[in-house]
């Protein structure tokens, strides 16, 4: 079985970082809306009442901290996309050229 060729369109980089930070953006928000309802307030004022309050503050921190260590992921990534995009293109260019110039040693 043969595998597919890689292709790289460096056209399309652009447009997927601004994907990578829009979701980066929309996660952002529902992290922002949802923190404040992961801080319950005790139902009585019992210790019972108060340590179940606490173990379910505790339990979200992990979460909403992985959650905004991934939306600074997206966003750092999205933002690469364009110097990658440049990059490529700049060196494909470059090599073109070379390869141009290079054909003339080796007859077909």
């Amino acid at each position: 079985m043969t595998s597919p060729l890689l292709r790289c369109t460096t056209e399309n980089l652009p447009g997927i970082g601004t994907q990578y930070i829009a979701g980066g953006s929309g996660l952002a928000a529902i992290v922002n809306t949802v923190t404040p309802m992961t801080q319950p307030i005790p139902a009585a004022f019992d210790d019972v009442s108060g340590c179940v309050a606490a173990v379910f503050c505790g339990a979200a921190v992990p979460i909403i901290g992985t959650t905004n260590d991934a939306v600074g992921k997206l966003d750092g990534g999205g933002a690469v996309h364009v110097e990658v995009s440049v990059a490529y293109t700049t060196t494909d260019v470059g090599n073109g050229g070379e390869i141009t110039c290079q054909s003339t040693n080796f007859p077909v």
